[in-house]
């Protein structure tokens, strides 16, 4: 045991920085689809799980518009980078990147007195530069807590 444990060699984790330029290629890096589930509201909130896949992507970057009283929340799942409930950031700050196929299980909580659109894009990132123009945004209609 002793022999083979001498023979095992950790590498030092490095940080990709981003890239000033976007490299040459042939086609940019590609949401292909973004889908969501029917929306749960048996909790008092909406739960809702969004899926997407890409081409020629590292990772992914979800975002979203901050609307007053609206509360997001990340519930984890296979690919969240996130432990279960923690809370999305909104606006231009992004909290973790996702794979670039996978699913994030979302509750949507609208203390508003009427619904309210949430509206998410996903960002495609390659060789640590974003794609803005590749993006793909969906909408959900979130009605009030009760």
């Amino acid at each position: 045991m002793k022999a083979l444990l001498s023979q095992v060699q950790f590498v030092t984790p490095g940080i990709r920085r981003a890239a000033r330029e976007k490299p040459h290629r042939s086609s940019p890096p590609t949401v292909l689809s973004l889908e969501r589930s029917t929306a749960d509201t048996a909790f008092r909130s909406t739960t809702v799980t969004v899926s997407w896949s890409t081409r020629g992507v590292d990772y992914v970057q979800l975002r979203y518009p901050c609307v007053e009283k609206l509360s997001v929340s990340e519930l984890g799942g296979a690919d969240s980078p996130w432990p279960p409930g923690v809370d999305m950031k909104c606006g231009a700050v992004v909290g973790q990147n996702f794979p670039p196929n996978g699913s994030a299980k979302l509750m949507l909580s609208n203390f508003n007195p009427s619904s309210v659109n949430f509206v998410l894009s996903i960002e495609p990132f390659s060789d640590g530069v974003g794609y803005p123009e590749q993006s793909k945004t969906i909408t959900i209609s979130v009605g009030p807590h009760p």
